[in-house]
């Protein structure tokens, strides 16, 4: 629950004693702090024991981290509040920070980030139409319903949209819990509803003809568009996620191959340079294509709209209604479409899933299938015979 604001090397802590290994002057101070943390908790622990005088278990919590816990300091006062916007912003300032890390203790993706922002979007949108001022004591699982049918009836958010909306608004009220702002009891009762994505996505690929005639558009009038349209095509020849497309220029160039740690598995990629790739390289003088998550996400939304092809209508599963519509397959080109592209155009090409799967970054063939899948049967089972399936 502490985080008394110190950084040691995993090399030089001591595990069984819980404490820095003595081979510094350093470490000796460290350790110092540490039993200075300690022994002000057991102090504030006895006095709550034995002397408490009224005070709750939550007063002593914020006691404690208030006298410990340098960034909790820092962010205590949206981390104090009831109301449920301005808690969300503030966590998403613990994001931004460095405050709020992933569960493997690690800085918050820009992508995620991003992502949260649009929610809180979404709910300020909502509190705005249903003219409220929601707080944690609030809003309860009829009010969770409401937003949900809210954002599926008026707003037409997909099915798989609306699960990560609801997953960001669960991963608030968690949040919100460990600051204090509502109970433990109260948080399980609530039903943040999970449908999960459909078998059948229909999330859309690029022929490699669409890919030509997006690298053929002539965009030096836009340097944002442009940017974005480079950055796009190096993930249609690499396959690589947004969130390590946009992190490029952190990674090592050898030769012929970027040596990629990915950011969402952490697992080590070799990705041969494609020629195309190599031009683009060349282009940006040994550089690759830098710009921010939401530049690029708004900006390959924008070109979606050049390519004319795009128009072309699909059937998709409308999961609210248990039965089909037609869509265009524009509404389904995004940041993503890149890397389903290059799968499913390796797989045409006659490459083995395997070799795709190491350069993607696909950490079993069952994601592989599930992923394949979703641009073409035909192409899943071609995976699958493969592998013997």
């Amino acid at each position: 629950m502490v985080y008394p604001g110190l950084s040691v090397e995993t090399a030089l802590w001591d595990k069984k004693k819980s404490r820095v290994q003595s081979k510094s002057l350093e470490s000796s101070a460290v350790n110092s702090r540490l039993e200075e943390v300690i022994s002000g908790i057991n102090w504030h622990l006895i006095n709550f024991k034995y002397l408490r005088s009224g005070q709750t278990y939550l007063d002593l919590k914020h006691l404690i981290l208030d006298e410990f816990s340098p960034n909790y300091s820092k962010g205590k006062d949206h981390f104090r509040s009831h109301n449920i916007r301005e808690f969300f912003s503030g966590m998403i300032s613990d994001m931004e920070e460095g405050r709020k890390l992933t569960l493997r203790n690690e800085q918050m993706a820009n992508s995620t980030i991003y992502s949260y922002s649009q929610s809180f979007k979404y709910f300020c949108e909502f509190e705005t139409k249903t003219k409220s001022r929601f707080t944690f004591s609030t809003f309860k699982n009829r009010e969770i319903s409401a937003f949900r049918t809210y954002m599926s009836n008026v707003v037409g958010l997909s099915p798989s949209t609306l699960d990560k909306i609801m997953s960001h608004l669960s991963s608030v009220f968690h949040y919100a819990g460990v600051a204090g702002r509502i109970d433990e009891v109260q948080l399980r009762l609530l039903k943040f509803k999970f449908h999960g994505a459909p078998k059948n996505n229909s999330q859309i690929y690029l022929s490699q003809a669409e890919v030509d005639e997006l690298r053929a558009l002539n965009l030096t009038h836009d340097f944002k568009l442009d940017l974005a349209r480079d950055l796009f095509i190096v993930g249609c020849y690499t396959g690589m996620r947004a969130s390590d497309l946009l992190r490029l220029n952190d990674f090592a160039v050898v030769g012929d191959k970027i040596h990629i740690k990915q950011q969402k598995t952490k697992g080590k990629a070799l990705v041969p340079i494609h020629p195309v790739v190599e031009n683009i390289y060349s282009k940006y003088g040994g550089k690759f294509p830098k710009i921010s998550y939401h530049t690029y996400y708004s900006n390959v939304k924008r070109l979606g709209e050049l390519l004319p092809s795009l128009n072309e209508e699909i059937i998709v599963e409308d999961i609210r209604q248990s039965s089909t519509k037609s869509i265009t397959r524009r509404s389904k080109f995004a940041t993503h479409t890149a890397r389903r592209t290059f799968v499913t155009l390796r797989l045409i090409s006659g490459k083995s899933p395997d070799a795709i799967m190491r350069v993607a970054g696909f950490k079993n063939y069952r994601s592989f299938l599930i992923y394949v899948r979703a641009s073409s049967e035909e192409l899943a089972e071609k995976a699958a015979k493969f592998w013997g399936l």
